[in-house]
């Protein structure tokens, strides 16, 4: 976890960041990092059990903070269909989606408006992307089932 005391240099209104900077420094009270902040790039890193990374980055011309979690294990190109079967609605990715980084590693990423600066709601997002994340990571892990079907367009996975 980095803690930083350089201000946020993207293009953003007074409000805008003080809202992230607030909100990032409450966060981090809450989980014992004091002086929590985002980088120069905007770009916050969160490392739990000392294997999983949290990113939290700033996309002022959307207002939104970005979470996105890089899974642990290796996926597949195989898998990549039911990942982006997972994206439609939502389901199977608690209300986020899957992208893909340069080297195909598989992230679940979610998004929080900046208008919305309640500290509790940034880290329930947090817990349901790092659980949301290992149970992709054990399913994946785990040999396919010959009769694997991606759930029905309708179906919410809670």
């Amino acid at each position: 976890v980095r803690a930083c005391p350089a201000p946020i240099r993207h293009v953003m209104t007074a409000s805008d960041l003080t809202s992230v900077d607030g909100l990032l420094l409450t966060l981090g009270k809450q989980l014992g990092i004091e002086g929590l902040c985002t980088d120069a790039d905007g770009c916050c890193r969160l490392v739990f059990d000392g294997q999983r990374m949290m990113e939290l980055r700033v996309a002022p011309a959307q207002r939104r903070l970005l979470l996105s979690c890089r899974l642990v294990c290796a996926v597949p190109q195989a898998q990549f269909s039911r990942l982006l079967h997972a994206n439609t609605w939502g389901a199977g990715t608690g209300g986020g989606w899957f992208a893909l980084d340069k080297a195909d590693g598989v992230h679940l990423q979610h998004a929080v408006s900046l208008a919305n600066d309640e500290v509790g709601l940034l880290l329930s997002l947090i817990e349901v992307v790092l659980d949301t994340a290992e149970r992709w990571e054990r399913d994946l892990s785990s040999a396919p089932s010959a009769s694997h079907q991606p759930p029905p367009d309708w179906m919410q996975r809670v």
